[in-house]
């Protein structure tokens, strides 16, 4: 997966939607894989990180983290 931004919606809806499509096997892992990479979005930081962009960095690791994947946060343009 990749994004930048998670404006609205519940992290949990989507972490249990996923869990639910991607079900664990006989082992106890998921059937699929999933490895997220977060971009940097183009905004003045002066005032912090935008909301929108922490919630997403925070889908993703959880993510990554309950379906066996990486989270990659890349953290400038360059």
């Amino acid at each position: 997966m990749f994004g930048d931004d998670f404006a609205r919606g519940s992290i949990q809806a989507v972490i249990d939607t996923v869990g639910r499509l991607n079900r664990a096997t006989g082992s106890g892992k998921p059937r699929v894989r999933i490895h997220t990479v977060g971009f940097p979005v183009l905004f003045d930081y002066s005032n912090g990180l935008p909301i929108n962009a922490v919630r997403y960095a925070a889908l993703m690791r959880k993510l990554a983290e309950t379906n066996n994947g990486s989270f990659v946060g890349l953290n400038s343009l360059q």
